[in-house]
């Protein structure tokens, strides 16, 4: 899943069953690894990046893709945030502090990862082991949407928006 999906999907739950930082943090991280668990679509990341090997992630100042890699993420990013604070902060009114570690919590898990790639071979690398099996074991392999972008992304955002229109059913129906 790309990160606004991740950052969306644990800002709502986080908003729905959380009413303090630390359990949203918490229900935003869980969110990513059930939502890893569904075959999805990603974009890659670095011109080395295979499938099999998620220690060849080539973002670095000296890769040819650096800026365009950098502008992928920094944008998805960016929207997940927004869209994060308009409907679940604006509209919907959760606390902006329960849903930023919502969205915190929703991320790190491909954050790390990215640590894991870099510093897989370094001592200072090791804690970081722990954490990418964790995600391996929930990754889903079945990747039907590699080459199709298009119904992959579309996938994710109705995924988002059902989620949102069941975040606002909910929280109107507790309120």
């Amino acid at each position: 899943m790309i990160l606004s999906t991740h950052s969306i999907v644990g800002a709502s739950f986080a908003g729905l069953l959380a009413t303090d930082p630390a359990t949203a943090f918490a229900v935003g991280l869980a969110s990513h690894y059930l939502l890893d668990m569904v075959p999805h679509w990603d974009y890659q990341i670095g011109g080395e990046k295979t499938e099999d090997d998620i220690k060849k992630i080539n973002l670095n100042f000296t890769s040819p893709t650096f800026i365009s890699d950098l502008s992928k993420i920094t944008l998805d990013f960016a929207l997940g945030l927004i869209i994060s604070y308009y409907f679940l902060v604006h509209m919907a009114g959760f606390s902006w502090l329960v849903v930023l570690a919502g969205i915190i919590g929703g991320v790190l898990p491909d954050f790390l990862q990215f640590l894991y790639s870099k510093f897989y071979n370094k001592i200072y690398g090791l804690p970081l082991v722990w954490f990418q099996k964790l995600h391996d074991f929930f990754h889903t392999d079945h990747r039907p949407y590699k080459k199709r972008q298009l119904a992959g992304a579309t996938k994710q955002f109705v995924l988002v928006a059902g989620i949102i229109v069941c975040v606002f059913l909910i929280s109107s129906m507790l309120d």
